[in-house]
């Protein structure tokens, strides 16, 4: 398992200097366009280099793992002698190597840079940002190789991965509209009880980017949320963590669910129709049910447009995971079910 990983990692040097040269050249070339004397300019500078990186987790494992959706690079790669969790391994691990070098690399030389052009920063902070930001890097990773690696078609993998990334903010956001209908709300400033994006496996990392941005260009004090009032930075304050914790436990999950289940993995899956439970199964019950209860609020021209869409988009994504435009009874009752569900939902939010 030594020298396989070895190898990949010396396949790799390509790939990690390529990554390498681009994320630095984009930082630096922004850092010598904008400084960042308030917090607003942070925009300018770091949020563009998370950006980068956290695209870089999210897309990486579609290139690492694409060999699980081909079938005869799946079979080259499961006639080596390593068991399939230790090919798993590897692979998860160059890839994860890969993305933290060349974000390393990137963030150090820009601290240097930002630091030498503005003088007046607290550029201490920069240290703790990166301890900090390493791990919401981690958690768009492990969530998309998870969910990636659910398909056996490399597109019902993209798929997934858009699924899997959207799914429990649209989740809540149908819980917050219910508090919302009965009445449940701190006051009219804040307008909601849970902040849906909060939730999303990509706020960690806009959070400690934020949060240390503020202390690095000492505007802290100036962060949106110091804009509500007590009651409201309680609600908040809530939420973030909340947010915070359950994606941690959503990248633990992730990671410990690709690896035990890496054992039923068959060769002979590759290229076959995906049907996990994790993937269309149930996410496509899920966006119907919960993306027309939010469509259907009145009854204006745009919330029936948007109704039927949303039914439109159901319909043709269940015919791109069974592959076929012919549908038996089973299946139309599993396309009419969350349809009629989805519609009563958003019912009664118009009540």
């Amino acid at each position: 398992m030594k020298k396989y990983f070895l190898y990949e990692i010396k396949k790799s040097l390509p790939a990690a200097g390529y990554l390498t040269l681009s994320m630095t050249a984009w930082y630096l070339i922004l850092i010598l366009l904008f400084s960042i004397t308030r917090l607003e300019d942070i925009f300018y500078n770091l949020v563009p280099l998370m950006f980068f990186a956290g695209a870089v987790a999210v897309l990486s494992p579609i290139k690492i793992f694409t060999y699980r959706t081909k079938k005869r690079s799946v079979d080259l790669y499961y006639s080596l002698p390593l068991s399939h969790r230790k090919i798993l391994t590897v692979k998860f691990l160059t890839g994860l190597a890969v993305l933290y070098a060349s974000y390393t690399v990137a963030f150090f030389i820009g601290m240097a840079a930002s630091a030498i052009k503005t003088p007046e920063l607290n550029a201490v902070y920069y240290i703790p940002l990166y301890f900090a930001s390493l791990i919401p890097l981690y958690i768009l990773y492990s969530v998309s190789a998870f969910a990636f690696t659910r398909a056996y078609k490399k597109t019902d993998g993209i798929l997934f991965i858009v699924f899997w990334f959207a799914v429990i903010p649209v989740v809540l956001e149908v819980i917050d509209r219910i508090f919302y209908v009965y009445g449940v709300q701190p006051n009219y400033l804040l307008n909601c009880v849970i902040n849906a994006q909060a939730y999303s496996p990509t706020y960690p990392l806009s959070f400690v980017t934020e949060y240390f941005g503020g202390l690095i260009s000492n505007s802290f004090d100036k962060i949106w949320w110091y804009e509500f009032t007590p009651a409201n930075q309680a609600v908040v304050t809530a939420n973030i963590i909340a947010g915070l914790t359950l994606n941690a436990l959503l990248s633990i999950g992730a990671t410990a669910g690709l690896f035990l289940l890496e054992k039923h993995t068959k060769a002979e899956n590759a290229g076959q129709i995906s049907d996990s439970l994790f993937g269309y199964k149930t996410m496509i019950p899920i966006y119907t049910v919960c993306c027309l209860s939010l469509c259907i609020s009145g009854s204006t021209a745009l919330n029936v447009v948007a109704v039927v869409m949303t039914i439109l988009i159901s319909t043709a994504i269940t015919v791109i995971y069974k592959r076929t435009v012919k549908i038996g009874w089973k299946q139309a009752v599993a396309i009419a079910a969350p349809i009629v569900a989805g519609i009563a939902l958003g019912a009664l939010f118009t009540l």
